[in-house]
């Protein structure tokens, strides 16, 4: 679980830094997911997605801050 911990946050860090937008990176997600469980991959179909209303604050993602966020509190660049 920590491995793939891991690898969620490095694709949400490098989706939001590359400006993806959320329908693509929920797909890499349930991906990554499905393979580390060893289920298909397939994405199901997720009818219309677009638009859809999100938080625009950066508080509610805080639980577990990521890189970017470190980096910007401490003044530097991110751990890569």
């Amino acid at each position: 679980m920590d491995l793939l911990h891991g690898q969620l946050a490095e694709i949400v860090e490098a989706d939001v830094a590359a400006e993806v937008d959320n329908v693509t990176t929920f797909g890499t997600l349930y991906r990554a997911v499905a393979e580390a469980a060893g289920r298909t991959t397939d994405l199901p179909d997720l009818g219309d997605v677009e638009p859809r209303p999100r938080l625009t604050e950066a508080w509610f993602c805080c639980a577990e801050p990521t890189d970017i966020q470190f980096a910007s509190v401490a003044g530097s660049e991110p751990v890569a």
